[in-house]
């Protein structure tokens, strides 16, 4: 059982269960297995005379020290499969960023902790380091990185060229935009690319704005760039038992360049948190494979990862990935406390082969997003997604969505075991959300065992689509009006609905939209329900306000189902082999 970071505190999941990152999962990496050498840092007793810093007892002090020993422009050469460790307990003010690699010297490299107490920390500031191109950590394009045990804070820190510079800005100097009122920390400037810590989020400077400092300093500030917190973007690459926060750009960018591609990509026991504060169209972690180029990313998998409040509207998420194969989602526990960012999970352009299970996503502007309206053939093919909680969506203030699934252009996909409850918008499945274009229509999918509660707009299928089985599914609402069905006209030929339960107590209106026609639910069951093994009854949940979905011995769902060949329920029980019980429990 995993425990739950101390940074948030969830509303209890079902017992036994729980999501996310460890506060430190413990592991000390001095005794993991390399191939080069291994050299120390201690950012408090260390000292840069200690050349090369090979013995943990005569450590290196400044990330400077690293630079030199990951650059072949210098005098000093790390070797392929090196390790660099830092001690616990201690900070560093800078970029942990392993320079100006070429030729065979580079990548397999180890970057962790050593000893005991909190993980050491790295702060993006000044230029005790260089600052890569990518406006980020590093990692770029450097097969097989390793990051363990490290806690990254970007100080939400971001570069802009500077013109008409008046006097010499020094670091630490306290800037004030004359526009926005803006303020940061001055770091240092590389060449017109001056570098800052915003001190005034979510006031943000403006382009073209003059800034000030004292002592008659001036300049004018555009072209932004947002520091993103780690860059990955080769194979083999990946980051355990790490946080990242407090980037104004995105969190963890799994990235192309050149046609490298970050395959094999691993996320394991990590917490994002804070980050895509200002910039659009990114996540706390973001990326994958490429479209346009008809490149899939190959054995992504992200596990036991907490993303909390990252995004800054309706264009950035909490989690968002594209275009990959054989890849795992599963364990993660992704919320907001504030209304920050949109999804909780996106995935966009073309997957094959993928597992989205045993995730905790709350209190999003939505949960889980899987749609086309990108360029390229978008699809979605051979999904699983099961045993996943998926509630409170939408209902933090200025949440105005609040969808629990919205998926399109699935193929061959199963859903099962999955709990949905108190959203403010639908759980949909349409053909494609788009027109036009060569998207795949959604054909040959499997919904079972869910149980949706008091999801405004309940389950609704859209457009023309083949081979859709919904079954076994419990849909409840307490609400006096909506939908616990929104069958579109054009789905019902390619739609096969058996064995639901039904049940909205509180509705004598029409709660069923069905083939175009709007029914009372008990006038629905007579015209349509029970020859397709429907039941409209309470489902007699154990405790249904406090989220716990199992069902009561009395339950009209027990052993009520059809045979869907599903063996195990939410909480991993085995299923009858012939009558499964309806909804996610046994």
């Amino acid at each position: 059982m995993r425990a739950l970071i101390a940074s948030g505190v969830s509303t209890p999941p079902p017992p036994a269960i729980s999501y996310g990152a460890t506060a430190d999962a413990g592991e000390v990496d001095d005794t993991t297995t390399i191939t080069g050498t291994r050299y120390w840092w201690n950012f408090g007793t260390g000292n840069d005379a200690n050349d090369p810093p090979t013995s943990p007892a005569a450590p290196a002090q400044t990330l400077a020290r690293l630079a030199d020993w990951t650059s072949l422009s210098g005098t000093r050469t790390a070797q392929t499969g090196s390790g660099f460790m830092f001690a616990r307990g201690q900070s560093a003010v800078g970029f942990l960023v392993p320079n100006n690699f070429s030729g065979s010297f580079y990548g397999d490299y180890l970057f962790g902790a050593t000893g005991t107490g909190a993980r050491p920390v790295i702060q993006f500031a000044n230029s005790l380091a260089l600052f890569n191109s990518n406006n980020s950590l590093g990692f770029f394009n450097r097969p097989g990185t390793r990051v363990r045990n490290l806690s990254l804070d970007m100080q939400k820190g971001f570069a802009a060229n500077a013109t008409a510079i008046v006097g010499s800005f020094t670091d630490g100097d306290v800037v004030t935009g004359g526009t926005s009122g803006a303020t940061a920390i001055f770091h240092y400037n590389n060449g017109v690319q001056f570098q800052f810590s915003l001190t005034s989020y979510p006031t943000m400077f403006t382009s073209g704005e003059t800034i000030t400092a004292a002592g008659g300093k001036s300049a004018t500030i555009a072209t932004f760039s947002y520091l993103t917190g780690v860059s990955l973007s080769d194979t083999g690459q990946s980051i355990v038992n790490t946080e990242i926060r407090n980037a104004l750009g995105i969190g963890v960018l799994m990235s192309n360049s050149g046609g490298i591609y970050a395959e094999n990509f691993l996320a394991d026991n990590c917490h994002i948190e804070d980050c895509c504060l200002v910039q659009a169209n990114g996540a706390g972690l973001d990326g994958g494979g490429n479209n346009s180029v008809s490149k899939m990313v190959d054995g992504v998998k992200i596990k036991n990862t907490t993303f909390k409040n990252n995004g800054n509207g309706g264009t950035s998420h909490n989690a968002y990935i594209n275009d990959l194969s054989n890849f795992e989602f599963t364990g993660n526990w992704s919320y907001m406390t504030v209304n920050r960012g949109n999804h909780a999970l996106v995935i966009h352009g073309a997957c094959s082969v993928g597992l989205i299970a045993n995730n905790l996503l709350e209190t999003c502007n939505n949960g889980i997003g899987i749609n086309d309206g990108y360029g390229g053939a978008e699809y979605y093919d051979q999904l699983t997604i099961r045993n996943n909680i998926n509630r409170l969506h939408g209902s933090l203030p200025g949440q105005t969505q609040g969808q629990a699934m919205e998926l399109s252009c699935m193929t061959n996909s199963s859903i099962y075991n999955n709990l949905h409850y108190s959203t403010t918008s639908a759980y949909s499945l349409r053909a494609k959300r788009t027109s036009g274009g060569a998207d795949v229509l959604s054909a040959n999918v499997t919904i079972a065992h869910e149980t949706i509660y008091n999801v405004v707009g309940g389950f609704k299928l859209q457009d023309a689509m083949s081979g859709i089985v919904v079954q076994n599914c419990i849909i409840m609402s307490t609400a006096a009006t909506g939908n616990l069905l929104n069958i579109a006209a054009l789905s019902i030929a390619g739609l096969t609905l058996r064995n639901c339960v039904l049940w909205m107590p509180n509705n004598s209106g029409n709660a069923i939209l069905w083939n175009g026609t709007s029914y009372t639910l008990a006038a629905w069951m007579t015209a349509v329900g029970n020859a397709l093994g429907c039941i409209n009854a309470d489902p007699l949940f154990v405790d249904a306000a406090a989220g716990d979905f199992r069902l009561q011995a009395g339950s009209p769902a027990k052993l009520a189902g059809y045979n869907s060949g599903i063996t195990t329920d939410f909480a991993n029980n085995a299923r009858h082999a012939t009558t499964p019980s309806i909804g996610a429990y046994e």
